[in-house]
């Protein structure tokens, strides 16, 4: 294996374990929030917003806002869940904001350390696989390359 290859193969490596090292970071986050203290809160805003998303493409994306007192103090957040990722498609977007309408009571995960990024949502979401098929891509290309580079140097 000639410098080049070992490069290759190295920044292959890297981007392979980095990935899978931001699923797994995603996957720990996201249900440790299920360990924060609870308050009682209220939806008082829950919409779509429809942004561009670059060369006629449209991305929707739910707005969910709600407030609950936490320590003697109200606090109101946008965070639905860590990351607050959405496909950012109308049906997706349409999902969370059925799920919480204006006016309904909602139990609050409260981030103790920062109040205003407490979550109404505890369970993984799809954004963890993302980082995980990225990795498991590599992961093929990395044996692909491997394969040719013992077949080009028997």
């Amino acid at each position: 294996m000639n410098a080049d290859d070992r490069m290759g193969v190295e920044i292959l490596a890297t981007l392979m374990i980095a990935s899978f090292a931001a699923g797994f970071w995603i996957r720990y986050k996201e249900p440790a929030a299920r360990a924060w203290p609870q308050a009682m809160g209220k939806i008082i805003k829950s919409e779509t917003l429809r942004q561009s998303a670059g060369q006629g493409r449209e991305e929707v994306q739910p707005i969910i806002e709600y407030e609950f007192s936490y320590q003697g103090k109200l606090f109101k957040s946008s965070h639905w869940r860590l990351g607050n990722f959405s496909i950012g498609n109308s049906i997706s977007a349409g999902a969370v904001t059925s799920r919480y309408p204006v006016g309904l009571p909602v139990t609050v995960f409260v981030n103790s350390r920062e109040p205003m990024k407490s979550v109404l949502e505890t369970k993984p979401s799809l954004l963890c696989w993302v980082p995980f098929g990225f990795g498991f891509l590599i992961l093929l290309v990395f044996f692909l390359i491997l394969f040719a580079i013992t077949q080009r140097h028997p």
